[in-house]
């Protein structure tokens, strides 16, 4: 099957996929969508696609030769579905948001519509090619609530390099790269230090979305004034390898948050009936999830896994 007689087939079927009923995984891979590169090559030569995003109602261009940009397109969301739900059930009008990471915005976008008019989204981006790309959606669809920073968070301030490895550009990290690994690009980008530059006078309640490829410790570090001050939900990547390959460890990142009295919670995703609802555990240090982690303060933990059960995109 060629790559226009598939998207053709699969143009059909985006109304029974972005439903996300049951069996609508299994349809997607014969259609050739995998949530890797591997089936990159069997769409080749396509155009780019439009998407209106189902959870934010902003419009998004796509590129079908990208896995993760094809599983938007083919779902009318972000595929990364706990970060998606937790900002769903934890994120409020008049809310600030910090989108450290931001690449080409999906959670940006999805913040921006719940913040709302009298909110806020602060999104930090240092990859050109990507903040380009967000900078043009923003414009694209009027959108006024974010404001987009050019700098990479961190402890220090300082010109770092930033590595692209394959060809997905959103996929760059400040961590050295092993030499058999498929380098693209390279930006020498500016760190800087978030208690520096992020606002004192923030609306709502703070909450923090961090994903760096394993530099989040560094980015932390570089927000102790912030979050002393705001004891904002803060939601991270949690990658050992990621951690260890960027000079940290899982260990560090632990105990920077417990300095700050943060507790830790596993989130994962579960399907009571027809929707994708998402599940918080409370964790230790022997027991966090190698994935993405809701860190707590210690005194709203209750509050706040009251908060998430009383929501709709809750399952017990």
């Amino acid at each position: 099957m060629n790559s226009k007689a598939r998207y053709l087939l699969s143009y059909l079927a985006l109304p029974f996929i972005r439903l996300e009923v049951p069996g609508w995984g299994q349809l997607a891979r014969l259609l050739g969508v995998q949530y890797g590169p591997e089936c990159d090559h069997l769409w080749t030569g396509l155009p780019q696609q439009s998407v209106r995003g189902k959870w934010h109602g902003y419009t998004i261009p796509v590129d079908l030769e990208d896995w993760s940009q094809r599983l938007v397109w083919f779902l009318g969301r972000y595929y990364e579905l706990d970060t998606q739900l937790v900002v769903r059930a934890l994120v409020r009008p008049g809310d600030t948001f910090l989108d450290i990471g931001a690449n080409v915005g999906m959670i940006t976008l999805l913040a921006s519509h719940h913040v709302g008019r009298i909110g806020k989204v602060h999104s930090f981006e240092p990859n050109p090619v990507t903040r380009a790309n967000l900078n043009k959606v923003i414009a694209e669809n009027n959108i006024e609530n974010v404001e987009v920073y050019d700098v990479a968070l961190s402890d220090n301030v300082g010109i770092q390099k930033l590595t692209v490895v394959g060809r997905q550009d959103g996929v760059g990290t400040l961590a050295k790269i092993p030499e058999t690994s498929k380098v693209t690009t390279a930006h020498n980008i500016q760190t800087a230090i978030g208690d520096d530059i992020i606002p004192e006078n923030l609306s709502g309640r703070l909450f923090i979305k961090i994903d760096i490829e394993g530099f989040e410790p560094f980015a932390l570090k570089g927000l102790t004034q912030t979050i002393d001050k705001h004891k904002p939900l803060i939601l991270t990547e949690f990658r050992p390898d990621h951690l260890t390959r960027a000079g940290s460890s899982a260990e560090e990142m632990v105990a920077i948050m417990a300095e700050r009295n943060y507790v830790p919670f596993n989130i994962s995703v579960k399907r009571p009936f027809y929707h994708h609802k998402f599940h918080m555990v409370q964790s230790d240090a022997k027991t966090i999830c190698p994935h993405n982690v809701l860190w707590v303060s210690f005194d709203d933990r209750q509050k706040i896994f009251e908060e998430a059960k009383n929501s709709q995109f809750y399952a017990a």
